[in-house]
């Protein structure tokens, strides 16, 4: 099953994402860093060395790259997405996104590029780096078909990419395949089972009123829709599909708050989404790392 695009989303949608990711942009910019800081030790702890002068791979970077621009002040790193900012003219960058990623993605697109919004977090995003100019690479590609040899990058990792793949589990084994021998893999999905996997952007505002888990509950999943597409596999299926292409694959799990809980208990009272998991509607994340074995 899957969930498509949101219908109708338009200029209310990107006025508001615009207000989630743009209206305070130095503290946006930021919190990625921070979110690349993170992963950058991650990497770092399992590799066993500094995340500096290696070869890395970001598997849907977005339209900004920040991730992968953060990176690339150390390291050659390409991000990859279906994705990618265009160079023509509005229209026709319109008309681009739109055949790649739906009506609805093109109109946030066409306004944040009509208002200068890229320009100005690019600008941003490198004062912060430190840097004169960006230096990240971002490509177009299927992330299910690679465009790279076996065994070419020293780390690969993604932060909430695997949810929008209609087949994450072909990602899984590519990765597997471009990693070198002992390189690492550092993967953090958002998957659907948590409060906000549905991704209305309402949802990640605290301004908005919406009911826990609204799209899990029969009586509350009309009045939520995704703004982009959302995969609907669980966690548990996410942890078989990594421990089946990589064996003994660390899982953690990330965002469970006290909130959460007892709100997840009020409605267990009620007898309300019993057919999910406690760990499965408290966490937001699952994060996987993987160290390719050494081959003799």
């Amino acid at each position: 099953m899957s969930v498509g695009y949101v219908k109708g989303g338009g200029l209310a949608e990107a006025l508001l994402l615009y207000r989630n990711n743009f209206g305070d942009m130095s503290r946006k910019v930021a919190e990625q860093i921070e979110e690349a800081a993170n992963i950058e030790k991650m990497l770092q702890e399992s590799l066993g060395e500094p995340v500096a002068d290696k070869q890395l791979l970001e598997i849907g970077p977005g339209p900004h790259g920040a991730m992968t621009n953060f990176f690339a002040v150390r390291n050659k790193c390409i991000g990859i997405d279906i994705e990618v900012a265009h160079q023509g003219g509005l229209i026709t960058s319109f008309f681009a996104d739109r055949r790649a990623s739906g009506t609805s993605r093109a109109i946030r697109n066409l306004v944040k590029s009509a208002l200068g919004l890229n320009k100005r977090y690019a600008r941003e995003l490198a004062r912060q780096l430190g840097v004169e100019h960006l230096t990240g690479e971002i490509r177009r590609m299927d992330a299910t078909q690679l465009e790279f040899e076996a065994d070419t990058f020293d780390g690969v990792y993604s932060l909430s990419a695997f949810e929008h793949i209609p087949n994450p589990h072909a990602v899984i084994k590519e990765v597997g395949r471009v990693l070198q021998p002992g390189g690492t893999a550092v993967i953090i999905t958002h998957f659907i089972t948590s409060d906000s996997g549905i991704h209305d952007p309402r949802l990640f505002d605290p301004r908005q009123e919406l009911p826990w888990w609204p799209h899990l509950r029969s009586e509350t999943k009309h009045l939520v829709a995704p703004n982009c597409y959302v995969n609907w596999i669980r966690l548990e299926d996410y942890r078989k599909m990594f421990d089946r292409e990589w064996p003994g694959a660390e899982h953690r799990l990330l965002g469970a708050t006290d909130e959460r809980r007892k709100e997840l208990a009020q409605l267990r009272n009620e007898g309300l989404l019993q057919e999910y998991s406690d760990e499965e509607l408290i966490n937001d994340v699952l994060v996987t790392i993987w160290k390719r074995p050494q081959t003799s």
